[in-house]
C-alpha cells in the first residue's frame, strides 16, 4: 500500500467513527502520527516476540544476521552498531585458543556497569572451555570481553533493524510504499487513527478505534 493510500485510509477511520463535522488531518500531522505508531506497534512486537511464534513471524522480515571481524583493545573485541540497529536478539562469537582450536561461544549481553562483577566471578567469567563469554552494548558498539582465555576472530550479532519510518514527501506527491503489509500494517493504521483522534479529542472514534485494537 503507497503511503498516499494509508494517509486516505486513516481519514476515512477516523471520519467514520466521527460524530460531528469531517476531520482534514494534516499531511504533517499523519507523518507524526504514523511514525509514532509505527515504533509503538514495534516496540511491543519485540518485548514479547520470543515467546509468541506469530510475532516472530511479523518479525522475520526485521532481523538482520551481521557477521564481522572485529576490532581489539586490552578489555574487549568490538564492531559498530550498524546505522540501523534497533535492538540485539543475540550475539555469538568465533574464538580460538592456542592447543584447543576453534568453536563458537555464545555472548551474554549484560549492563556494561555489572561487567566487573562478572569478569571477576568464577561462575561467569569468560571461558573457552564452557563456550561462553559475557558482552555488552554500549557508545554504539558491541564489546565481547575475553579475559585473557582466547581470541575472538569474528563477532556474529543478529539484531533488529528500525522499521522504515515514512517522509513528509511521501503524503506530498510522491507514491511510496512501505515495509509493513497485512494485518501488521492494518494494525499501525487504526494506532495511527487513534493518536490522530486523541488530538482532536474525537471521543467517539477513540472509544471505537480502541475496541479494534483490543480484538
Amino acid at each position: 500500500m503507497t503511503v498516499n493510500d494509508i494517509y486516505f485510509t486513516v481519514q476515512d477511520r477516523i471520519n467514520k467513527h466521527n460524530t460531528g463535522s469531517n476531520q482534514n488531518i494534516s499531511e504533517r500531522q499523519f507523518v507524526g502520527a504514523f511514525n509514532m505508531a509505527l515504533y509503538f506497534w514495534f516496540d511491543q512486537r519485540v518485548k514479547v516476540e520470543e515467546g509468541n511464534k506469530i510475532l516472530a513471524t511479523e518479525l522475520q522480515s526485521f532481523i538482520v544476521n551481521l557477521k564481522q571481524v572485529p576490532s581489539y583493545n586490552e578489555d574487549y573485541y568490538f564492531i559498530l552498531l550498524p546505522e540501523d540497529y534497533y535492538y540485539y536478539k543475540r550475539v555469538k562469537v568465533r574464538a580460538t585458543k592456542e592447543s584447543c582450536g576453534e568453536q563458537d561461544l555464545t555472548v551474554r549481553i549484560v549492563e556494561e556497569s555489572n561487567i566487573d562483577t562478572y569478569l571477576q566471578s568464577d561462575l561467569d567469567k569468560p571461558s573457552f572451555k564452557w563456550q561462553d563469554t559475557v558482552g555488552s552494548i554500549a557508545s554504539n558498539e558491541v564489546h565481547v570481553y575475553h579475559g585473557d582465555d582466547f581470541k575472538v576472530t569474528n563477532i556474529n550479532l543478529v539484531y533488529y533493524k528500525k522499521p522504515t519510518e515514512i517522509a513528509m514527501e511521501a503524503v506530498s506527491g510522491v507514491n511510496t510504499t512501505t515495509t509493513l503489509e497485512g494485518s501488521s500494517l492494518y494494525e499501525v493504521i487504526n494506532f495511527t487513527a487513534l493518536i490522530l483522534a486523541s488530538d482532536i479529542k474525537d471521543g467517539a472514534s477513540i472509544q471505537t478505534l480502541r475496541n479494534l485494537l483490543n480484538q
